[in-house]
This record gives structure tokens, sequence and C-alpha cells, in this order.
């Protein structure tokens, strides 16, 4: 069997007009050619019946009159397509899979974010009613000169008054939490559509 280690690459200047519009219109014919049989094989896969009585071959000759290399060609291509298309989405299929073992983690991630949304509505309640409460569980402290602390792991963060404590900090992180919590929901809603499709 001849191996081609090289070869000359052919410009369209160099070419003759006729040669030209005749190799533009084989493969124009060729892929029309190779679009019908590929619905034709997927219509056949999914309708688990022949479309044709003659074979796929045959039907490509007399419909498109091309000769049998080309035809031959046109069937393979087509066939060999499928057969990637079918693999590829298998492949998705196991991606999908792996996915969806992150629809836990995604849910419970949402729901401590919810728990946590909870606390800081509850906390901003009772700084508009006037009486600050804390929950027992998180690290917010009040102070008796009107300072409030939030002890985190590596520094602390400190407020001057209430007020203060309630637009920089409250209302920011609350509308921090509002829009992670939508991107978490978008997400999941994506990965449950995946795995239904």
């Amino acid at each position: 069997m001849k191996k081609a280690y090289f070869s000359k690459r052919i410009w369209k200047k160099k070419i003759n007009g006729l040669t030209l519009v005749e190799i533009a219109s084989l493969s124009e014919l060729f892929n029309r050619a190779k679009r019908f049989v590929f619905q034709t094989l997927v219509r056949q896969k999914r309708w688990k019946r022949e479309l044709h009585k003659e074979s796929i071959h045959l039907v490509v000759k007399k419909k498109f009159g091309v000769n049998d290399y080309v035809a031959n060609s046109i069937v393979r291509e087509s066939q060999a397509l499928l057969k990637a298309q079918s693999e590829l989405n298998k492949l998705y299929i196991k991606q999908t899979d792996e996915k969806i073992k992150k629809i836990k983690k995604i849910k419970k991630k949402l729901k401590t974010e919810r728990s946590f949304l909870t606390t800081l509505r509850k906390i901003k309640e009772s700084c508009i009613n006037g009486n600050v409460h804390f929950p027992k569980n998180r690290k917010y402290t009040l102070h008796p000169s009107g300072l409030v602390s939030l002890a985190l792991q590596n520094h602390s963060l400190v407020w001057m008054n209430i007020y203060l404590f309630e637009h920089q900090y409250l209302d920011v992180a609350i509308k921090r939490l509002k829009a992670k919590i939508g991107h978490l929901e978008h997400r999941l809603f994506r990965l449950e559509e995946k795995k239904r499709s």
C-alpha cells in the first residue's frame, strides 16, 4: 500500500476557473448527500425501521447521480459520524452522572446558605424593631458602649454603632447571600434538566 509522506499544496488562483466550479459543485453535492444519509440513518435508528426498500448506497447513487466510489465514501462518512455522535452521547451521559453527584453537595450548600440568610434576616428585623438580638451560635457581640463586633477566624470586624452594622454589614451580606442562593438554585435546575434530557 502506498503512503503519502509529502503533499503539494494547490492554490486556488493557479487552478483553471472551470475546474474550481466543478470542485465546488462536487463538494456541495457530496455534503448534501452526506447530510441526507446522516438524517436517514438517524431516523432509521430512532423509528427502528428501514425507510427505503433498497440499501442506502443505492438510494444515494440514484438520488444524487454519483458513482459507486463517491456513494460508498458518502455512506461510510455518514456512518462514522453517527457512530462518533453515539459515542459522544455515552460520554455526555457519563459526565452528567458525575455532575449529578454534585447535586447532593449543592442541595446541602443551599440548605446552609438559606439557614444563614434566615439568621441574618432575624438580626435585621431585630435592628429595625430597636431591640437588637443576636443568635447564640453566631459570634456577634453587642458591647455596652454600643460597639458591635464580629469575631472571625483570623481577625475581628468592629462597627461603631448598630446603624453602621446594619447598613455596612447586614444589608451587604443579605444581598450577597440572595445572589449566591440564586446562582446555586440556577445551577441545580440546570443539572436536573440535563439529567432529565
